[in-house]
Order: structure tokens, then sequence, then C-alpha cells
């Protein structure tokens, strides 16, 4: 599956109800038998039995020339017997119901991924496009 922003959040961003550089987003870790549906808009649509980890709050979130930008995505200590292949993210209200899915992220754009997760600190750095998550 190729990188990409979901339909609802590209239509969210055109129409000024979301914003990159204000709230909290977060990042989804998901193993290779995940396949994405663009059909989904919010965290909910994502069975939690599929998801390995949420990651702490993305921090220092920016947005020049298009690039939404980010520090490396923290997840803090991980073991599971699958490997993370992909991310999801989005803005986290606090409610999975509300909280917008933003863009899948392939492992293909994600440095060192897919990666076994055998018991420390990870950190996932979206490598697309100049080092950003994603472009508008």
């Amino acid at each position: 599956m190729t990188s990409q922003l979901y339909p609802s959040a590209r239509e969210k961003f055109l129409t000024a109800q979301l914003s990159w550089l204000t709230g909290a987003y977060r990042a989804i870790a998901l193993p290779e038998s995940y396949i994405p549906d663009f059909d989904d808009t919010v965290v909910a649509d994502v069975l939690a039995g599929v998801r390995i980890a949420t990651s702490d709050e993305i921090e220092n979130r920016t947005a020049t020339k298009g690039f939404a930008m980010c520090d490396p995505v923290h997840f803090g200590l991980l073991v599971d017997t699958r490997k993370v292949n992909s991310l999801v993210f989005f803005k986290d209200t606090g409610d999975e119901g509300t909280s917008d899915l933003i863009a899948f992220i392939d492992s293909a754009d994600i440095i060192g991924a897919p990666v076994a997760l055998v018991g420390f600190d990870y950190f996932f750095v979206p490598s697309s496009l100049n080092g950003s998550v994603f472009r508008l």
C-alpha cells in the first residue's frame, strides 16, 4: 500500500477544520497484516485488536512550504510478536469517535520499517518528502 492522506482529512484541511499546528496529534503503530481503508475517518474505525500501540503526543510540528514535519514519533517500550510496518497519524480529541485519521504511512516511508518489537523504546521517523509526514 502507498502512503497517503485520508480523503476526509484532505477535505478538513482544505476547509480549515484541521490544522497540523494546533491540537494534539499521535500515531498508531500497525502490523504488516493491516490494510488501510481510506473510507475510514476516525480512530474508532481502526479495529483496536489490530493496533500495536499509540504514540506519545507528537512534538515540534511545523508546516513549511506545504510539508507537515515533526520530531521522531515516540512509542515507548514495546514488545509484540508482530512487526511494525505502518503508522496512522491522527488528531487526538480524547475520544476515538471524533479523533480524525490524517495519514497512512507505509513501511517504504518509515526509516527502518518493518521492525520487530523486542522491548526497547521505539522512535519512528517518516522519511517521505524531505523528512515530512505528508505534504498538502
